[in-house]
């Protein structure tokens, strides 16, 4: 029976005859492939778990300018939030609802609207209605408190419709209607809004009459118009 005694990469082999011999072992030799995934990143990719893995690509919209990162850092303009992972694409807030649609009566004020045009890359896209009354000079407003009501409610909305009820008479109402998704908070350029101003007037039996409206950001202003009930449509 043979007996082997190992030091680092030697070893001595003692015969039952009591003669020892010596002996060179090595490991198994690295592979090509097993080097270039243990080789550093190099700009434009990243390896975001450490280990015997290939770099990939930064994902859209994200990019590095140094070797061995493990995340890609978002474009200006892009964020990641706090849970997304380094595989996913940097994304961007959504811009502003279209195709608001307004549908008036004596009390109530009922808007629908469709999604942005551009989500940011994003699914959780949720809306909020902004109130404010404001005076005869647009710039004069404030935010109306508690006294007008929503339905369902005026943030976190899933579905693209609101209803707006318990209006106070001869006051100038602003409603802002914005989209929103996870990286929005992240964000230091002011939101995108679709805007309609109503006026309450009790000078007849209605309540409510449409004034006038406001486009994207309330950057564009369109003529008004007069009506104490009915549906209408704001432009784009």
């Amino acid at each position: 029976m043979n007996c082997k005694l190992k030091c680092e990469n030697f070893i001595f082999v003692v015969t039952e005859d009591g003669k020892s011999e010596l002996g060179l072992v090595w490991e198994s030799p690295i592979t090509f492939g097993v080097l270039e995934n243990q080789a550093a990143c190099r700009p434009g990719f990243y390896k975001a778990f450490a280990g015997n893995v290939k770099c990939s690509k930064c994902p859209p919209h994200s990019l590095t300018h140094v070797e061995a990162t493990s995340v890609c850092q978002c474009e200006k303009g892009y964020f990641r939030a706090e849970k997304d992972p380094p595989t996913m694409a940097c994304t961007r807030p959504p811009s502003a609802p279209r195709n608001v649609v307004f549908n008036i009566n004596e009390t109530a004020l009922m808007l629908e609207w469709s999604p942005p045009s551009d989500t940011g890359g994003r699914k959780d896209l949720t809306y909020s209605v902004v109130c404010k009354k404001c005076g005869s000079d647009s710039s004069q407003c404030e935010i109306c408190g508690g006294g007008i009501r929503f339905v369902p409610r005026h943030t976190g909305l899933t579905n693209s419709s609101v209803t707006v009820l318990d209006f106070v008479a001869h006051v100038n109402y602003t409603f802002e209607i914005a989209a929103t998704n996870g990286v929005s908070e992240l964000s230091v350029s002011p939101r995108q809004f679709t805007a309609i101003t109503v006026t309450t007037d009790q000078g007849d039996k209605n309540l409510l009459k449409l004034l006038l409206y406001f486009g994207n950001s309330g950057n564009r202003v369109y003529p008004g118009v007069a009506a104490s009930s009915g549906y209408g449509h704001v432009p784009d």
